[in-house]
């Protein structure tokens, strides 16, 4: 899990911290990786790796949709309208039950088998799930170190500026979004293939806003620092169930810790 969420950390970092654009629907490209990968590898048959280049198309082209409105708008509307994006997308899945199951999900997603050995289980799944992760990781790191992403962030800090000495704002937006739904939609596959199941409860804004804790935790536009925030985010939580705390209140004593301890991020750490 610490792979998956270091992937859409990553990628939504290429959003907020190279783009500057704060989008609020990326828990979306991530169902939607999910949902199709589950899709084609149950009613079409195809073997890994087919479905999750599938879902990377698909999540990829949706993701270059979804830009356009950023064209027009910025600030609380583009948090507002990707926002509404983002409920959309899970209404559909929950009501168009004949192709996603509703809210019962989609179950018994087949394993993925590589040189004959079935990828079951943590151990067996995480070289794997490492691995993606340290591709995804690289492939961001490229885009933010090159000439592209240079022009990211000079868009980041003034937009006017950047078209006045040639950037063109369309393309970096409409790229900006496409790459990072592309790779949230990693996360998405591998997370239907190691759960064997896929329903709309895993991808709801809470998720969205989980994913920007991490990127916040990290600092944006600080690649490392997301994966190092996913780690945390996701072993936090894990690491508190182990703390001896009274019966009744242990859940909710739990919760409060966590959102002390991003609450210092923030003050003592605001840059991550």
């Amino acid at each position: 899990m610490v792979c998956i969420y270091a992937i859409l950390a990553t990628s939504f970092n290429l959003l907020i911290g190279f783009a500057g654009l704060f989008a609020f629907g990326h828990a979306g490209f991530y169902a939607l990786g999910a949902y199709a990968t589950a899709l084609t590898a149950i009613r079409l048959h195809l073997p890994f790796p087919l479905p999750l280049i599938v879902s990377v198309v698909v999540t990829g082209v949706v993701g270059l949709a979804v830009a356009l409105p950023s064209l027009r708008i910025a600030g609380i509307y583009l948090v507002i309208t990707t926002l509404a994006l983002q409920v959309i997308t899970i209404d559909v899945i929950i009501n168009w039950t004949s192709l996603t199951g509703g809210p019962t999900g989609i179950s018994d997603v087949p394993p993925i088998v590589l040189f004959g050995e079935t990828l079951s289980g943590p151990a067996r799944f995480l070289p794997l799930a490492a691995v993606s992760a340290l591709v995804c990781f690289l492939i961001a790191r490229h885009v933010g170190g090159s000439p592209f992403g240079r022009a990211l962030r000079a868009m980041r800090e003034n937009e006017s500026a950047a078209a006045s000495v040639g950037k063109n704002i369309f393309y970096l937006k409409v790229s900006a979004f496409g790459m990072a739904a592309a790779l949230a939609s990693v996360a998405g596959s591998l997370f239907a293939y190691y759960l064997s199941y896929v329903g709309a409860d895993s991808f709801q804004v809470s998720e969205t806003v989980l994913i920007l804790s991490m990127v916040v935790v990290g600092g944006t536009g600080n690649l490392v620092g997301s994966v190092l925030g996913a780690a945390f985010l996701v072993v936090l939580p894990e690491a508190l169930a182990f703390v001896d705390l009274p019966e009744g209140t242990a859940g909710q004593l739990r919760l409060l810790i966590y959102g002390c301890v991003l609450v210092l991020f923030l003050v003592f750490r605001p840059e991550g």
